[in-house]
């Protein structure tokens, strides 16, 4: 079984938690990074992508989960950006802004 193939929106504390994470978890590779701050990849790890945008990571045929590890204000446009692009998410907590964000974020992913 090929392994389900994670790339991470957001290279700060959050994101370098998840890589912790998901390095050694079975059936996951992890496969980049995008972050809006170009800084913030510098370290990123040999082997892993280094996106320079998020539309990037959303289109590589690579990619097949988003994880969204961005600013909390960012959650909403990030997840029916990658939901659109046909990758499966998850996203950090918590989630939205808002109920209204939540409920629209939820029907798109749903439509997708």
């Amino acid at each position: 079984m090929k392994p389900v193939r994670i790339a991470i929106i957001g290279h700060g504390f959050m994101g370098h938690e998840h890589e912790k994470m998901l390095k050694d978890f079975p059936g996951v590779q992890l496969v980049g990074y995008a972050d809006k701050d170009p800084s913030q990849l510098a370290d990123v790890g040999e082997g892993l992508k280094r996106y320079e945008s998020n539309e990037a990571l959303m289109a590589d045929p690579e990619v097949d989960v988003v994880l969204i590890a961005a600013n909390n204000n960012q959650h909403h446009d990030l997840v029916l950006q990658a939901a659109r692009a046909g990758k499966d998410v998850l996203c950090e907590k918590p989630v939205a802004m808002s109920l209204s964000e939540l409920d629209d974020m939820e029907a798109v992913c749903k439509e997708c």
